[in-house]
């Protein structure tokens, strides 16, 4: 299980929150799933009680993609904390369509009022968790149901296809310059 990006805003507490449903995933299950968490940024908070959880540190741009592919399950997070939730409602991550084109299952953390997990949401193209509760519940069928992680790479592939190719965002580009000088 692997994420790539900051730790700030507060995705460093979902990280952690995701790591202790890892940990008790691996107890419940005999499984040995590692967190592998690549950032240059530090974790606010102590994380060594969490024994799934491995900092990686930063990684070049070059060898992202492969160790995206390498993957078991790919994380986009955010956090709960309504002083983050302002900051970020409107954001979307350049990683999403990065980790959609790989076709490896996604696990998105954050509430739904945020555009990231808006937008996989209405794809149904993730696996979604907008309430702590059902954390472990949905790393459990993102880690161990084949049929659920094939159907949601393949629709990962196709909202990919259908939202973030470069011929669909040079489309989208023209129409707005296009828009905007008919608008002037």
């Amino acid at each position: 299980v692997r994420y790539f990006g900051n730790l700030k805003l507060g995705r460093d507490k979902s990280l952690i929150e995701i790591g202790i449903a890892l940990d008790k995933l691996n107890t419940k299950h005999n499984k040995n799933y590692k967190l592998e968490i690549y950032s240059m940024d530090n974790f606010s908070s102590d994380i060594s009680n969490i024994s799934c959880i491995k900092h990686m540190g930063f990684t070049e741009s070059d060898k992202l993609f492969d160790l995206m592919k390498s993957s078991s399950l790919l994380l986009h997070v955010e956090s709960f904390d309504y002083e983050y939730l302002e900051r970020t409602k409107f954001s979307i991550s350049t990683k999403i369509p990065d980790i959609l084109a790989t076709g490896i299952p996604l696990l998105a953390y954050g509430p739904k009022e945020i555009a990231s997990i808006k937008h996989l949401e209405e794809n149904n193209c993730a696996f979604l968790v907008n309430d702590t509760n059902m954390l472990l519940e949905t790393l459990e069928k993102a880690l161990l149901d084949k049929n659920k992680r094939l159907e949601v790479s393949y629709l990962e592939m196709e909202v990919a296809k259908k939202f973030h190719s470069n011929s669909k965002q040079s489309a989208l580009l023209k129409e707005v310059i296009i828009n905007s000088i008919d608008n002037k």
